[in-house]
């Protein structure tokens, strides 16, 4: 399939709710951070944890990359999870999708991604939520989590705008705390020895979005 047969593949799984459905639309065309994840993550034979789901769309984009399609996804919206397990119960069948708080995260090992998560906590809950995250990358697996990071670039000010958009309109129904810098949000893996790469991921947005790829040697 061509990159936009996948798009117009995954919108279609949420036809029945046209909000879920042109969210779908929007995110595929404008978020490089979904590609990009691809990239990295098709090829990989372990498990994925993806926390902040939402309603299933990265699990539905990989799985038509090639990615195995097996894993635990997570988020805190009973709406979004109930519309990702009726919605793509045929075609992640082995993704299990769960509701609950990134401050409770399941048994897991293999790969983890956590996409605009991170700063929905004060720093020690980011702390404690990195090493958790790190607690759950198998030998050879690897997170990519990507945030918008505290700098003094404009980027950053319109970051800070849209969420507070984003709470105005109740679409996440979580208070943001505070946006990290980059080390706040390598340390954690570094210490523990993994391989940190850091990469802009704005793409055609105005956001201050970074991707971090850790891997465990």
């Amino acid at each position: 399939m061509t990159e936009g047969q996948i798009r117009k593949a995954c919108a279609a799984r949420y036809a029945p709710n046209k909000n879920f459905q042109g969210f779908a639309i929007g995110k595929l065309l404008l978020d490089p951070a979904y590609p990009e994840t691809a990239r990295r993550l098709k090829d990989s034979p372990l498990p994925l944890l993806d926390i902040g789901c939402g309603t299933g769309l990265l699990a539905l984009y990989l799985k038509f990359h090639g990615h195995n399609g097996a894993g635990k996804a997570l988020d805190t919206d009973a709406v979004k999870i109930d519309a990702a397990r009726t919605g793509l119960a045929k075609d992640l069948p082995a993704m299990e999708f769960l509701c609950g708080s990134a401050e409770s995260l399941p048994e897991f090992s293999g790969d983890v991604v956590m996409l605009d998560v991170l700063h929905y906590f004060d720093l020690e809950g980011q702390t404690r939520l990195l090493n958790e995250v790190a607690d759950r990358i198998a030998p050879g697996g690897q997170a990519i989590v990507r945030i918008g990071v505290r700098d003094e670039s404009w980027r950053y000010r319109i970051t800070v705008i849209e969420e507070w958009f984003i709470h105005a309109t109740k679409w996440i129904p979580v208070k943001g705390s505070y946006f990290p810098s980059i080390d706040e949000v390598c340390e954690p893996f570094r210490k523990r020895g993994f391989e940190a790469r850091v990469d802009p991921m704005w793409g055609l947005t105005p956001f201050n979005s970074y991707l971090f790829e850790f891997r465990r040697p």
